[in-house]
């Protein structure tokens, strides 16, 4: 190509070209362009600007594809060609129907404007099925412009076979957000995991009575990461995914129950409140129910009918009473303080086992409160020296020092301690994003005889592992970040089934993940409700192996 351009011919060419509206012959002289100073450069676009919209949009579109670095340099291009197309939108229109040269630019340019004029003509591009770089630009212009009717035009590409195309279908398909277009969107679901994360955050976003009924089906997935992806996105959407979630508690499913306990517990509405009290007045046979309810109305801020907390003292299931003594703590207030009094006051078994809740949930506010109790305060001490980890004795030794109070106590506590703290025994990593339970593997594994070390966020504890080599690793399914599955593999990158072995503990009932969990280097499952018994067992057995 001849580098050698006069500018100033160029510039007399392409004013005599706009004059005459010829634009094959402007085109020819934009081809050279580059090869002109900028001040040249600078002018011949100030002619092109101020030619009429019919000359001007189609020249400012050749021009912007064309050479993008001048395009960039001259960033008024861009809004000229906008204020052309304010101007005269039918001539957009009619260029798309033409199927004009730089139609792409057309196209985007229809939904930026969001022109109604342009929905059939896009539609008609999409029937007849063009280049996918075109069909991309239809779909995309016709998600900005919100038409219904182009619903059904949008949906024949969610089974395409170029995936860029079907996602742009799918996001276009959530922009129009009718109940057809987003059920339209559901029955793309299962097809592939990526596809239906996208799909979830549309039901997210567009938060319609379809889009939350999907979100909820979601945390039935048998895929762990979908569960936990739209337990996530339920949680965002906040009070207005409630009462679904409450519904919920009236199915025999107990996955879909501790499920949406969880979520609930997440959410913090106070509405919940009353649904979960009928559930556990209910006779709950299973205990990991009865535990995420307690652990729900934990954190649901709520003054209203706490009376129900301190039932959950008296349950049969030791997880499940340090669940009611968490959420005791978190409330408490003159009259559990009563209650929870009368109870430890009576000369039963029982009294004892629910002073053993209330030490293990770590429960401070109750802690100070019933050390004026005679029989609270000799079997704190009897707990203390028997059965209690170093890490809780030294948790109450910081409290009794911080108040002041019962010196002698104290003394006896930090004697205790010391006492533990000398030995070397096996250490056990858990990790589980429920604060309660790991306050119980603390226990039972101190009644093991096993150091532990606790994590509630997984990927703290991939970076402790990384450092660190524990005799056994235990970890629940569903966690948000990581799933235990997903840890497990990320594990095995630096440990083999044998030099490092994993537990996956889970409330999950005959769960669909366990193929998957063993696939990924998971050595045993482990049910909740845990206790010293079964999961010695499993410990023993792993460590055995």
């Amino acid at each position: 190509m001849d580098t050698n351009i006069n500018g100033q011919h160029a510039l007399n060419e392409i004013i005599n070209n706009v004059k005459k509206h010829d634009l094959i012959k402007a085109r020819l002289v934009i081809d050279h362009m580059d090869h002109v100073d900028k001040e040249i450069q600078k002018k011949m676009l100030n002619e092109i600007n101020k030619a009429k919209p019919e000359v001007a949009i189609p020249l400012l579109a050749y021009l912007i594809v064309k050479y993008k670095d001048i395009a960039g340099e001259f960033p008024g291009l861009r809004n000229t060609l906008y204020e052309n197309v304010i101007q005269q939108p039918e001539f957009l229109v009619n260029l798309i129907e033409d199927r004009a040269r730089e139609i792409e630019i057309y196209i985007e340019l229809a939904g930026d404007f969001q022109l109604q004029e342009s929905v059939p003509v896009l539609i008609d591009i999409l029937e007849e099925g063009d280049k996918d770089e075109i069909i991309i630009r239809s779909i995309k212009a016709l998600g900005e412009i919100g038409d219904q009717i182009a619903t059904s035009a949008i949906s024949k590409y969610l089974n395409y076979d170029n995936k860029e195309v079907v996602l742009t279908a799918i996001k276009a398909l959530g922009e129009i957000a009718t109940p057809s277009a987003i059920q339209r969107l559901t029955e793309t679901l299962g097809r592939e995991e990526q596809l239906d994360l996208f799909i979830l955050d549309i039901f997210a976003k567009v938060q319609d009575n379809i889009s939350i009924q999907k979100l909820n089906e979601a945390i039935q997935s048998n895929s762990a990461f979908l569960r936990n992806y739209a337990r996530e996105k339920l949680v965002d959407i906040g009070p207005k995914a409630v009462p679904i979630l409450c519904d919920n508690l009236h199915y025999k499913d107990s996955n879909l129950q501790i499920m949406s306990l969880e979520i609930l517990g997440e959410i913090g509405d106070e509405s919940a409140v009353n649904p979960i009290r009928k559930l556990l007045s209910s006779h709950v046979e299973d205990p990991n129910i009865r535990f995420s309810a307690y652990e729900a109305l934990m954190k649901i801020p709520s003054q209203q009918g706490n009376y129900v907390l301190s039932k959950g003292l008296r349950d049969p299931g030791e997880n499940v009473r340090v669940a009611a003594a968490r959420a005791i703590n978190f409330k408490y207030n003159d009259l559990l303080s009563a209650g929870v009094k009368n109870m430890i006051k009576e000369n039963t078994s029982e009294s004892e086992k629910i002073i053993e809740a209330i030490l293990i949930a770590q429960a401070d506010n109750m802690f100070s409160d019933l050390l004026e109790v005679d029989k609270f305060r000799s079997y704190a001490i009897k707990y203390f020296s028997n059965r209690a980890s170093e890490e809780l004795i030294e948790f109450y030794v910081n409290i009794l020092e911080e108040e002041g109070k019962f010196s002698e106590l104290r003394q006896r506590l930090t004697k205790i301690y010391k006492t533990k703290k000398g030995g070397e025994v096996p250490l056990v990593c858990a990790v589980d994003d429920s604060e309660l339970i790991l306050r119980i593997y603390r226990k039972v594994l101190n009644g093991l005889d096993y150091k532990s070390q606790l994590f509630q966020e997984p990927t703290k504890a991939l970076e402790w592992i990384k450092e660190n080599h524990p005799s056994v690793l235990c970890t629940d399914l569903n966690m948000p970040e990581l799933t235990g599955i997903e840890l497990t593999q990320e594990v095995r990158d630096q440990y083999s089934t044998t030099e490092l072995p994993i537990i996956l503990v889970t409330s999950q009932d005959d769960s669909p993940d366990k193929n998957s969990a063993f696939r990924a280097g998971v050595n045993e499952f482990l049910h909740k409700p845990f206790n010293e018994e079964n999961l010695g067992n499993k410990i023993q057995k792993v460590i055995k192996n």
